[in-house]
């Protein structure tokens, strides 16, 4: 009789351990991907504020997220909904920039910014008017030391009177240009 329990108890532990073993062989890789993701993080969080400061401590922008999570292993931080604001200069420019996710690198040189991008720059002119300039793409880089925006999908520019499209462009934070790289189309509309 104990020998039957015994097979009995030996066989069942044999088919639980085949039957695991075929489940996690039809997981979806995408979602075996995420979970050893989510086990890589060594930091989450929620609702935050970050400051990036140069060597002087002025302040070079700033950064609200509603989340961001850390890989341990890539050493990349992902952020949910980021929105970075650069403080203003003398001409009053506000320059705002929001999308849906971000992506910085381990050696935190850069930020690739991903859905729903959209940079905005406000100036007021001699009457106290806002001037606003207005990018949006799906894809942006934003290389920090350069302090430098680039896109290579299409982009499109609209500012007072004129609307501009073209597939890649690069921003200087530093200089105020904006250079359209391939496919470059506008339109002019007078006031």
């Amino acid at each position: 009789m104990r020998k039957r329990t015994f097979i009995a108890i030996l066989l069942f532990t044999g088919l639980a351990l085949s039957s695991r073993w075929l489940v996690n062989q039809q997981l979806d890789p995408a979602e075996t991907a995420q979970t050893t993701q989510s086990s890589a993080i060594d930091y989450d969080l929620e609702n935050f504020i970050a400051r990036n400061f140069d060597e002087n401590g002025h302040l070079i922008f700033q950064m609200t997220a509603p989340r961001m999570s850390r890989n341990t292993y890539t050493g990349e931080t992902y952020i949910t909904s980021p929105r970075i604001q650069w403080p203003q200069k003398e001409n009053a420019k506000k320059i705002t920039l929001v999308a849906n996710a971000g992506l910085i690198s381990s050696n935190q040189d850069e930020i690739r910014l991903t859905g729903e991008v959209v940079v905005k720059s406000q100036v007021t002119d001699s009457q106290n008017e806002i001037q606003p300039t207005i990018i949006l793409t799906e894809e942006l880089i934003f290389y920090q030391k350069d302090r430098l925006l680039t896109s290579s999908v299409p982009v499109s520019i609209t500012a007072p009177g004129i609307q501009l499209s073209s597939v890649g462009m690069s921003a200087s934070l530093e200089t105020d240009q904006i250079s359209l790289q391939q496919q470059v189309k506008g339109r002019y509309e007078t006031q």
